[in-house]
């Protein structure tokens, strides 16, 4: 299932493995960073996870517990727009090899 975890990371949930293929973390600054497919823990400490009012019920222990962030199913609209881009992401990637491919052939001398 294609969800977007309470970071901003999205990517898929597959029996309790989390694929990030969009993370929240890059620099929206920064140079463009196509997706990327990769396993990622999605734990974070309690206390990072809960209000202020829950946090005074728990006790230190409760609060450095890790737990799975929460996560919400991703509408149709961001998971096609996610695997549009990650078509094309390939559909260049091939492009390249062809390219080289074509440089690297040993064409015959005249």
């Amino acid at each position: 299932m294609f969800v977007k975890w309470s970071c901003g990371c999205k990517g898929m949930l597959i029996e309790d493995h989390c694929w990030v293929i969009d993370n929240c973390d890059k620099d929206p600054c920064g140079p463009y960073e196509p997706l990327a497919i990769y396993e990622r823990n999605m734990t974070d400490r309690r206390s990072l996870l809960v209000g202020r009012e829950e946090r005074k019920n728990l006790t230190q222990e409760e609060l450095d517990e890790e737990v799975m962030k929460t996560y919400e199913p991703l509408p149709y609209e961001e998971v096609e727009t996610l695997l549009k881009e990650m078509n094309r992401l390939m559909q260049d990637g091939y492009g390249l090899r062809r390219v080289q491919s074509i440089l690297k052939y040993e064409w015959p001398k005249e």
